[in-house]
Formats: C-alpha cells, structure tokens, sequence
C-alpha cells in the first residue's frame, strides 16, 4: 500500500495543505481538514496537488510528515490550513483533540451513562424545546415588561430546560429527574 504526503495549494487564494492520502489517484482526494474544507466550500475546489513523497508505512508517513510539518510550521502559519501537524491520524490526536484523552473520554463516557435515557438529546419533545424556532418578531415582541418573566427571580439551580444539576461526587451531570445514585448539586470547586 502506498501512502501519499501531498501538499495542496488553493488555486485562487493560494492557501496550503499538508495532508496524506491512500487514494489511487492523489490529485483526486479533496483533504479532509476542516479549515481546509470549509475553505473550498467558501472560495471554491479547484485546488492543485503536489506529491512531495510516497511512503510505504504509516510509521514513515508519520516520520515524513511530522518533518515536513516542522519545517513549514504548518499549524502557527496563515498560509496554511492544517490545525494539527500532519502525523496520518486523520482526526487531530492528543493534545489537539480533547476527546481523545483518556480522562475526558472517562468523563464524558460516565456522564452519558448516569443520565441515559434521561439525556435531552434522547427525547424529542426536549430536543425540540431546546432547539426551538422562533419568528423574527418573536424578540422585539418579548422585550422588557412584555416579557412573562419581567421581574421574576429565575431558580439558578435548574437549567434552561427545567434540568437540575445532580452529582455522585465524581462527576456532575445535568437532568430532569435525579439518576440514581447521584444527588442533587454540582462538584465543589
């Protein structure tokens, strides 16, 4: 299998991007970075592709391009759209994605767990609630004292979907009944 490390310059703005491909036909493969995405989307696809080296391993990929990523600094550099250096991970990794560092992933993973079907994303009355549509006069209509909530004290310790904050004294999570194990309340500080 061979590996390509590419870099793809932007035809009208001249923009850069490291990026790596197993595609037969590199100059094909669009890039898959989000600024560099979005980038296309904005100004257009017509972009050229330069091979700056085949590589026949992932780990001579990751030695190739962590180089190449150093010598043009391509992640502090405006003149390219890489958010992470090139190391043929494809989604940022470590220290550029949180979510693939264990005690987050621990945290997140636990949260979802104590709330299960409790979860707002889960119903979708709520997730209707939360998301809401709201008419263009909606807001100049609600403003100061025609507002129903004009004067009134809110309860701080519910959300802005009649959630509470409830912990097991690990970690805290957000619902609308109390899972079990957990009290009501948030993590001390």
């Amino acid at each position: 299998m061979t590996i390509y490390l590419c870099v793809k310059t932007h035809s009208t703005t001249g923009l850069k991007y490291l990026c790596q491909t197993t595609n037969i036909n590199p100059h094909k493969y669009r890039g898959s970075g989000k600024y560099w995405k979005l980038h296309l989307k904005k100004h257009g696809y017509e972009h050229n592709t330069k091979i700056i080296k085949e590589c026949s391993s992932k780990s001579e990929l990751k030695e190739w391009g962590l180089y190449y990523s150093n010598l043009w600094n391509v992640v502090a550099s405006n003149d390219w759209a890489n958010l992470k250096p090139e190391e043929g991970e494809g989604a940022a990794s470590g220290k550029y994605n949180h979510m693939k560092l264990p005690e987050q992933r621990k945290k997140t993973s636990a949260r979802m767990l104590a709330l299960g079907e409790n979860h707002f994303n889960k119903s979708p009355k709520q997730k209707a609630k939360r998301i809401g549509v709201k008419r263009p006069d909606h807001s100049k209509n609600m403003t100061g004292k025609n507002n129903p909530m004009y004067g009134k004290k809110r309860d701080k310790t519910k959300g802005n979907l009649g959630m509470k904050w409830y912990t097991d004294g690990t970690i805290a999570v957000m619902a609308i009944k109390c899972p079990e194990g957990f009290v009501s309340g948030r993590l001390p500080k």
